[in-house]
């Protein structure tokens, strides 16, 4: 983060690529296509994958937990890589059309996300307490 004369913040085109990629991963809602029906963000694949590995490391890979744990893993690594691809290809859209509302539409859709995500119950998880979840919710 750079501070400019006027009392402006300015970040760079890969700053604000890697916060909105981050914000991706911790709020958009992406189906599991395996096993039951889930809407879920990439960060809870990635718990449930380490939560299958922890069960491993103490019970072996008897049952379904070997299995679940590759495919939590593999949902996490492809939806990470699709996300990176696309706020990849945003910023650099907002970058050489509009650099300077590069920065303002970032925070906007970063408080839009989280508001969406907190407000309404985006997410479906078989998982959890509840089939619908908000944001705080999905993650325990």
């Amino acid at each position: 983060m750079e501070f400019q004369r006027a009392g402006k913040v300015s970040l760079s085109s890969a700053t604000v690529r890697r916060l909105l990629f981050l914000a991706a991963i911790l709020l958009v809602p992406l189906p599991l296509f395996v096993m039951v029906p889930a809407l879920v963000p990439v960060a809870r694949f990635f718990e449930l994958a380490v939560i299958c590995w922890i069960t491993i490391a103490i019970e072996g890979t008897a049952g379904v937990v070997g299995l679940l744990s590759i495919v939590m893993l593999a949902h996490a690594l492809v939806y990470a890589t699709l996300l990176w691809i696309v706020t990849g290809i945003l910023v650099r859209l907002f970058d050489s059309y509009a650099p300077r509302l590069l920065l303002p539409v970032a925070a906007m859709l970063l408080l839009a996300g989280i508001l969406v995500a907190t407000i309404s119950e985006p997410y479906a998880t078989p998982f959890a307490d509840t089939a619908r979840a908000g944001f705080p919710e999905v993650y325990r």
